[in-house]
C-alpha cells in the first residue's frame, strides 16, 4: 500500500475515482526502500 513520507499516511485513502498518474523520478537508497515522484496527468 502506497504511503506518503515518513511513518505510513496512507497515499490513496478517501479517493472515489481513478487518478491519473505519471512517474516522473524514482531514486533507489541503499536501504533498498524506493522513493517514486508521480505528476497527475489531466
Amino acid at each position: 500500500s502506497p504511503v506518503l513520507i515518513g511513518s505510513g499516511l496512507p497515499l490513496f485513502q478517501g479517493l472515489k475515482e481513478k487518478v491519473n498518474l505519471k512517474l516522473i523520478e524514482n531514486k533507489t537508497f541503499d536501504s533498498g526502500a524506493i522513493g517514486l515522484v508521480y505528476q497527475s496527468v489531466r
